[in-house]
């Protein structure tokens, strides 16, 4: 159970599964009591970077 008064360890370790969980393409919800207590939207992917040019 996360309360308030988890260590940041945990918390940490929550939202990162949360934020694997979004990566498939679509956001996570957490609710409690079917009321949402967390929201987690999967991050835009960085831009892949140009080949490295040879410079010989």
């Amino acid at each position: 159970m996360l309360r308030r008064d988890t260590p940041n360890t945990d918390r940490t370790e929550l939202t990162e599964m949360l934020r694997r969980l979004s990566r498939t393409g679509g956001s996570v919800t957490v609710k409690l009591d079917g009321e949402p207590i967390a929201r987690v939207d999967p991050r835009p992917r960085p831009a892949t970077p140009p080949p490295a040019r040879d410079e010989r």
